[in-house]
Parts: C-alpha cells; structure tokens; sequence
C-alpha cells in the first residue's frame, strides 16, 4: 500500500507536468512552483525518514496531496479551454527597465529606510534591549509596528531594485543594507524569500537560463543563511543548544536542526495524520490576514494564523504541515476541495497577467506568488499578513514608477545606455 500511494503520485506529477508543459508551453506555471519541491522534499524525507532519530514516514499523508494537486491545477485548465491565444503566448517580451527619475526615487526610498532603520538599530543598542543575533532582539527591532512595515517595504525594494537594475552599483550597496536587517530580524525564510522571488522573476523573463548550478547555488545560499543565522545566536550568547559548548558541536547541532526544518513540513503532516489529525476546522487559520484586516477595522482583538499543535518528529517539535497538509487539517472535505481550487485560481489569476501584460509589476507579482508556492513543502505560507503586503507595495512603487516615466515622458535611460 504504500509503495502503491507513493507511485501514484510521482506518476500523477509526471502526467501533470507534461500537461502543464504541453499547455502553457514553459514549465513556470504555478501547479509546477507548488508540486515539484514537495516530490523532491518528499524523497529527500522518504530517504532519512527512520535514520537519524527521525520518525518513520506514514505514507497515507500523501494522500491529500494525490487529490488536492488536480484540484488546484483545475482552474489553470478551465483558462486554458477559455482562451488558446492566452495559453499559446510567447515568454519572449524583453521588459524594459525603470527610468532615472524612478530609479532614484527607489534608491531614496531605500537609503531613507535605511537610515531610519539604522538609527532605531543604535538606539536599541544603546538602551541594552539585547544583541544583534538574537531572536528577541530581532522580534523587538521589527518584528510589528511601523519598523516591521518599513522592512517590508525594503523587501519589496529589494525585489525591484536587483530585478530592475542589477547592474548598478547603488542597487547592490542598498540591498546588503537591507539584506543586513532582515538578519537582524532573525526570521530565515524572509531572508531567503525575496531572493527566490528575484530569481525566479528572471528566470520567467529568460534573462536568465535554468542551470544545474543555479540550483547548486540556490540550496548553497539557503543553507548558509541557515547556518549564519544561529550562528548569531551562539556568537550573541544565546544557548540554543546548551550542551554544544564550541563552535564545531554548534555546527553539529545546527545541521541536525537544519536536516528537521527541511522534513519538519513533510514529517509534521506524516506524524499528524498518523494520530488522527490533532486540529479542529478552522478556517480562521487559512485566511487570517483577511479575518484580521476587518477584526483591525471593526476594532476587535487580531488573531494568530499559527498553527497551535507542536508534534516531535524525532529530533524536534514543528507546527507546519505543508502547503495542502494546511488546508487540509483546518477545513473538511469539501473545504478543502473548494479551498485548492480557490488558491489554484488566485495563482492562475496572476499567472494570467503576467503573460497577458508583461511588465515589471505583474512578473514581480507573480513571482512572489511562485515563491509562496514554492515552499509550500514547507507549510501554507498565505496565513502570514507579510505574503500579502510585500506584492502590495510592490504595487504602490510601481505605480509611482509609471506617475515618474509618464512625466519624464522620454526613453528609459539604462536602456539608452545599454
């Protein structure tokens, strides 16, 4: 049986692919950016799954995957029947890149909030509220308040400015400044996410070309902002793990935490559905960002889209359960359908426009939504009200990029130049 369960979905995937492929003729649609780094976590976890203190995999949490995949890949089929035309485009439109008026308006905006950034960082230095490298320290410096939505802001400037104008020495000085931050944030993943999304925006604009080593350097990157990051927290004297007391046994320690973070998504859902699924339907843990956008305007308490069981899955505790394991847990059966086929049109709906009307706002947009996606072997990601404000002020500046090309009312200047 559970050979059986694991051969149907890597069948199921093959299939969905070549569909995928054979429709949209490019392999960057968002069924792909969802189901092909769950298939490789998934052997990944399949591999060490009852080796190092890892828990055995319980191959029945595949399941939902098997069935909600086709759903969320339905509304994409539904377009297609829709309209050839907008299926058969060709990704071949080169963007054309901001003008020196917008330019500078974002490297403003960006030293700006660096500057206000930094002044916040000394005075929380000087105060003695803690260390660079610490969680707390992180969560006091941005983790809510106007300073986290200034380092939202800068994640979306980041985005734009290394999409827009890599080649410029002011977007990369910028970027390391706010690169710094989000280290100093000490959250991981929103270290690592808007470099997928510049990444995967270049890829869809063939301004880069999908190579073995981009994904070498990818798994590289994001293994040692991993490992740096607890690293500050060793070197500012937090003891995460007590009893490694040098450097070479933090490492130690930090790979093993690293080996539970890559399967705690997979394993987290495997060990939930193996006692019976420990949450009740909730549909306030899928869409808490809306639910707390009206509880923020109608004056009621906001709540939290966190998942509250933890299970041990051998080595550590976790409270994520992928991206459909999610959807699953919180909603019923036919929840859970109506939930993959609305999330499947959401993502459709942005990979429309992004074919459609290619420009900078829409290629950014959806490759933000890819991004969540692609993580999605990690947990469902849109329960964070940051999926949703970063593409928001990418909207905002975008726009004050077109109020600035239509009033400078010339060619852009780096093409110009080019």
């Amino acid at each position: 049986m559970n050979l059986f369960l694991l051969l149907v979905l890597l069948a199921e995937a093959v299939l969905l692919f070549r569909l995928e492929k054979k429709m949209w003729h490019t392999g960057y649609t968002p069924l792909n950016f969802l189901m092909l780094p769950y298939v490789a976590v998934l052997g990944v976890t399949l591999l060490l799954s009852g080796h190092l203190e890892l828990d055995e995999f319980y191959y029945p949490s595949l399941i939902p995957w098997i069935i909600g995949l086709p759903l969320f890949a339905m509304p994409g089929w539904l377009f297609f029947l829709a309209d050839r035309r907008f299926a058969t485009r060709k990704d071949t439109e080169k963007l054309a890149e901001t003008s020196r008026k917008s330019y500078r308006f974002e490297i403003g905006l960006a030293v700006a909030i660096i500057i206000t950034l930094s002044i916040r960082l000394v005075v929380f230095l000087t105060q003695g509220r803690g260390v660079i490298g610490s969680e707390h320290f992180g969560e006091l410096f941005a983790g809510n308040g106007w300073a986290g939505h200034l380092l939202l802001i800068g994640a979306a400037l980041l985005i734009l400015l290394l999409f827009e104008n890599s080649r410029y020495w002011p977007t990369w000085l910028v970027s390391a400044f706010i690169l710094f931050f989000l280290f100093v944030y000490q959250v991981k993943s929103w270290i690592i996410l808007p470099l997928f999304a510049v990444f995967f925006a270049l890829l869809m604009t063939q301004r880069i070309k999908l190579r073995l080593r981009h994904l070498l350097w990818i798994g590289a990157g994001a293994t040692g902002v991993f490992f740096i990051s607890y690293l500050l927290i060793y070197i500012s004297g937090n003891q995460l793990f007590p009893e490694a007391t040098s450097v070479g046994a933090q490492l130690k320690s930090i790979a093993g935490l690293f080996v539970h973070y890559l399967t705690s998504g997979t394993l987290g859902w495997s060990a939930d559905m193996q006692q019976g699924i420990l949450e009740e339907p909730n549909l306030q843990y899928i869409f808490a960002p809306f639910y707390n956008l009206w509880y923020a305007i109608t004056g009621q308490p906001v709540i939290s889209g966190i998942n509250p069981e933890y299970l041990h899955t051998g080595i550590n505790l976790t409270n994520v359960r992928t991206f459909l394991g999610t959807l699953f847990v919180f909603t019923r059966p036919t929840g859970f359908a109506a939930c993959c086929l609305l999330f499947g049109t959401g993502c459709q709906f942005f990979f429309g426009l992004f074919r459609r009307y290619r420009n900078t706002c829409t290629t950014l947009l959806y490759a933000w939504t890819c991004t969540v996606l692609f993580m999605g072997w990690f947990d469902f990601l849109p329960y964070l009200s940051n999926v949703f404000e970063i593409p928001f002020w990418i909207v905002v500046i975008t726009l004050i990029q077109s109020i600035f090309c239509k009033i400078e009312k010339t060619k852009p200047w780096i093409s110009s130049r080019s």
